[in-house]
């Protein structure tokens, strides 16, 4: 006879076959892919450890530059407090540069400093600006410059960013080294020459661009008059000559000038000034109206307009030793003289000790 189940003990034993069954299949899956999720929990760990999953990693030691079309951002670097970079000029034209604005996050700066606001074609020129600079750093940068033409100055704006890893060492700013000066003319024919005095040294150019190293500071300046084909001793009417029409009386250095000529016609006067008991070679100093000339021969000449104008010569000064000095003065010292007539000077000389 066979023997009959309970209809609620058949339904307990069906469940606990079925759950047997789903515990099984999930043992199996265990067993057959629980050594994949192992491997990639291990792997993951260890990639973690060496810093993969860290955003700053991401970043190499060579800083990432984007954008930027004329003008390259060459050898960024940073540390806590500073940032420095050099701007090269690849548009092909003289540029001078007029403001550089970086954004950081929600911080914005425009104290810029560069050894230098102009730049020729190809040139170079460091630039620095304090803030405060997280481990990895981020800033974008705007550009605006003048491209210089010699006739004209277009405005020009670019723009892009540096991505990098701050440094823990020090970035220094720019050495307090000469500092590139700049000077653009305009008005006057092709291959004139001019001349501009800076710090008592003349610097002269036959093009619209001269540009000539200072130390870093402020220095007096004379912008000189041209003059085209001057007597060589007396003096020429009809002469034609070239003034500029502003007075660069103080020069900063690491700037940029421009100026015109404005042509005239008058007579034009060479004044001539000849001295005597001077060591030869040592290089003395006048001044006749506005003219300053200086010379390490003994003859000194002046190109003045025609007239009777204030001649004063300067003392020179020549330490002998760590005692002892001596001092040469010119005598007379100061006179009038009529411009296209020469003079003779004497030079007297007192030592102390």
């Amino acid at each position: 006879m066979a023997i009959k189940t309970a209809p609620g003990k058949r339904k307990n034993n069906d469940v606990k076959i079925i759950h047997s069954r789903k515990l099984q299949s999930a043992l199996e899956y265990l067993m057959t892919y629980g050594w994949v999720i192992l491997f990639i929990v291990i792997a993951m760990t260890i990639l973690y450890e060496f810093g993969i999953f860290n955003p700053s990693s991401v970043i190499t030691s060579t800083p990432i530059i984007t954008g930027f079309n004329g003008l390259s951002i060459v050898s960024p670097a940073a540390n806590q407090t500073m940032l420095k970079f050099s701007l090269m000029d690849n548009i092909g034209l003289p540029i001078e540069l007029t403001a550089i604005n970086f954004t950081q996050g929600s911080a914005h700066y425009s104290k810029v400093s560069c050894q230098s606001n102009y730049l020729q074609a190809g040139g170079l020129t460091t630039c620095y600006f304090n803030a405060t600079f997280p481990s990895t750093v981020f800033v974008s940068m705007s550009i605006s410059y003048l491209e210089l033409t010699g006739f004209s100055s277009n405005p020009e704006l670019e723009s892009g960013s540096i991505l990098m890893q701050r440094t823990n060492g020090f970035v220094l700013p720019p050495a307090n080294s000469p500092q590139q000066t700049n000077f653009i003319e305009s008005g006057l024919p092709n291959n004139a020459s001019w001349s501009i005095l800076v710090n008592n040294s003349f610097y002269t150019s036959k093009g619209g661009f001269l540009r000539i190293s200072l130390p870093p500071g402020n220095f007096s300046s004379i912008l000189e008059p041209v003059y085209m084909s001057p007597p060589s001793s007396g003096c020429k009417s009809n002469s034609v000559y070239y003034v500029p029409t502003i007075n660069i009386s103080r020069i900063d250095s690491g700037s940029s000038y421009s100026f015109s000529y404005t042509k005239r016609t008058g007579t034009v006067c060479t004044t001539t000034v000849s001295e005597t008991g001077l060591p030869l070679g040592y290089k003395w100093y006048s001044l006749y109206g506005f003219d300053f000339n200086y010379t390490t021969t003994n003859r000194l000449e002046f190109t003045t307009l025609s007239s009777k104008w204030l001649y004063f010569g300067l003392p020179i000064f020549m330490q002998l030793n760590s005692s002892c000095s001596r001092t040469y003065t010119e005598s007379p010292l100061l006179s009038f003289l009529s411009a296209g007539n020469s003079k003779a000077i004497v030079f007297l000389n007192s030592t102390v000790c």
